[in-house]
């Protein structure tokens, strides 16, 4: 994979780490037209690239970084699992992979954004960010093939989940998850101090992990802009087009973060 994909494809995980974040309605329209841009611009030009994977331990200690990325045709084959209480399934058609959300979350995707009460019920998230519901479920549909959001209450940063239209052959390993989240900073400072895309990035915790899809990875991190912290997992989930979902786990708290990841490994399965 080359360095522009991986940059590419990491700007998708940011564009869709920072979907909840409420910056003031010109920066946070600015923020998520540039970010949401080149997350679309990863979904239509790199296909089959590699984008950073969020992380939580979920079942399994820290793998090296010399753990060999496997190939999607040597997945576990999906087995039915039960909704945890409390929850939702949130389904990827494009990848073909669904997982459990809360229950209280709005799930979006190109068909239930056009309904009028998830428009509804994403009235106060798009608010924030300056856009009308329809044009939010647009730029965010737009690199994502699903996303769940909490979008109720007034917090400053909504949690969420979203699944990237791209998808990656094999999985990525620690050094190339790292060198793609790496690249969310060298991106932010060529912008200069004043970019309303100005960001910084802390990778965390590497980690293999077991879901009922198969084998995956993620890797834990922080993202800060504009005074407001983000807890992220980027995960890797081999999915039912025979391929790897890239999913972002944000949340404003890391043990709620964590829980997310968590919930996500043990019900990932196939479609």
């Amino acid at each position: 994979m080359t360095i522009k994909r991986a940059m590419l494809a990491s700007s998708a995980v940011a564009a869709l780490t920072l979907t909840g974040c409420s910056m003031g309605s010109d920066s946070g329209t600015s923020a998520a037209s540039s970010a949401t841009s080149a997350a679309a611009s990863a979904a239509s030009n790199a296909s089959g690239s590699s984008s950073a994977a969020p992380s939580t331990d979920v079942s399994t200690s820290p793998a090296s970084e010399s753990s060999s990325p496997s190939s999607a045709s040597s997945s576990v084959a999906a087995s039915s699992v039960a909704l945890p209480a409390d929850t939702q399934l949130a389904k990827a058609t494009a990848n073909k992979l669904s997982f459990s959300v809360p229950k209280s979350w709005t799930v979006v995707d190109g068909e239930l954004g056009k309904q009028d009460a998830v428009k509804k019920q994403l009235e106060p998230v798009a608010k924030k960010s300056g856009m009308s519901p329809e044009k939010y479920v647009a730029q965010m549909t737009s690199a994502a093939d699903v996303l769940a959001i909490d979008a109720t209450g007034a917090q400053r940063f909504n949690d969420n989940i979203n699944v990237l239209k791209v998808t990656r052959p094999s999985l990525a390993g620690k050094a190339q998850l790292e060198k793609e989240l790496n690249q969310l900073n060298a991106a932010s400072g060529a912008n200069g101090s004043n970019s309303s895309s100005d960001m910084k990035v802390t990778t965390g915790e590497y980690s293999r992990i077991t879901t009922p899809a198969g084998a995956g990875e993620q890797m834990e991190y922080t993202l800060t802009t504009k005074g407001v912290t983000v807890h992220g997992v980027s995960m890797v989930i081999p999915n039912g087009s025979g391929s790897y979902s890239m999913l972002t786990v944000s949340a404003s708290a890391a043990d709620k973060a964590a829980e997310y990841a968590k919930t996500v490994a043990e019900t990932a399965q196939k479609m």
